[in-house]
């Protein structure tokens, strides 16, 4: 249905004023950027591992990632209710060093 396609500008982007967009990814646009405010403090602030073998790091990362989770649910239970969603894929990337 067409209805449900995110439309692109003249230049390819993505109009995140659309309200299906933001829909998609949180409750409001509000709480979408409060959302996207943790997400990128928890990448500025984890340290990503230093190789393959940093089971520690991978450790800390996985912790990371499910308080990211937590805090996410507080803010917007919907955002991450769906597994294959937009910020429960977000977060298990993070959660396996993949950014």
């Amino acid at each position: 249905d067409s209805e449900d396609m995110v439309e692109l500008d003249d230049c390819g982007a993505l109009d995140f004023r659309q309200d299906n967009l933001v829909d998609y990814c949180a409750a409001d646009f509000p709480k979408f950027m409060e959302i996207m405010r943790l997400y990128t403090i928890a990448l500025e602030t984890t340290p990503n591992p230093d190789d393959v073998f940093d089971e520690k790091g991978y450790e800390r990362l996985e912790k990371a990632g499910t308080m990211l989770r937590q805090q996410i649910e507080k803010i917007d239970s919907k955002a991450v209710e769906d597994m294959n969603g937009f910020w429960s894929t977000m977060i298990e990337e993070f959660g396996s060093g993949m950014w």
